[in-house]
């Protein structure tokens, strides 16, 4: 039975929580909320169905010395302190915050010196293969190809482009052997101006529900070649962090991603 401590009771919070109560082989540990936020939490958790009722704290020490590993799906001011917690109790760290600035980076980076910690922009394992399709494509085509890309998510998501998105430019950066900053073209208001060529260039779209489309676009003046990924369901996220997390279990300390499992 692999007991886990989650962070956070948001959306992708209850959807985790939701698969828990699914499985056979999975116990929640206990919940970490922001203070004051308890007793909501506790309302979206008493919805879940098979769920048993769960210790709901605001400290992630409270919960972690009962489980065997760690999910944050929370935001990113609370990161540091979630990475310090996960030491201080020796407990495997899987993080999907997004929009991580370079002090929450750093602190992840640093907390995997002492646990294996796994870091996700995109929990889908799908995305995860085509990063890697998206950086063999660029070594292969080269400049030659203006490259781009677009992607689609929900209204309520505030960091634009998405993680995903600069996840996958990062990619296409390093099959061409260039810094992912030199070459990164996100102009919302037209204040850039046009792009330079060479440049990795992106959209973003802020539309209803849409859990998240992703497209990265390689064209020459003769052909173009499209990388496209779509979630249909948010489960996809949900059921990646728990088997990312029955993964991290018993590794050594250090830094994964999703694509060192799928490697």
């Amino acid at each position: 039975m692999l007991r886990i401590a989650l962070i956070g009771a948001g959306r992708m919070g209850q959807a985790i929580a939701t698969e828990i109560a699914a499985s056979a082989d999975l116990e929640l540990a206990g919940v970490c909320v922001r203070k004051g936020g308890k007793s909501a939490a506790i309302t979206r958790l008493e919805a879940i169905d098979g769920l048993p009722a769960v210790p709901v704290v605001s400290h992630p020490r409270d919960i972690l010395g009962n489980a065997d590993v760690v999910i944050d799906f929370s935001l990113p001011d609370a990161c540091v302190a979630v990475a310090a917690a996960a030491v201080q109790e020796k407990t495997p760290l899987v993080c999907g915050v997004t929009g991580l600035d370079a002090i929450g980076l750093s602190a992840l980076q640093a907390a995997s010196a002492h646990i294996p910690l796994l870091y996700e922009r995109n929990m889908s394992f799908g995305i995860a293969l085509m990063q890697r399709l998206v950086q063999q494509a660029a070594a292969a085509l080269g400049s030659d190809f203006s490259a781009s890309i677009a992607e689609v998510h929900h209204r309520h998501k505030r960091d634009a482009p998405s993680g995903t998105a600069l996840k996958l430019g990062e990619a296409l950066a390093a099959g061409r052997g260039e810094e992912f900053q030199a070459v990164y073209h996100y102009d919302p208001d037209g204040s850039r101006g046009e792009p330079a060529a060479g440049d990795i260039v992106y959209s973003v779209s802020r539309q209803g529900e849409n859990p998240g489309e992703h497209s990265v676009r390689f064209a020459s003046d003769n052909e173009v070649l499209q990388l496209s990924h779509q979630v249909t369901n948010r489960r996809v996220f949900a059921q990646g962090a728990l088997r990312a997390a029955g993964w991290l279990v018993g590794q050594r300390a250090g830094f994964y991603s999703l694509r060192d499992i799928v490697a």
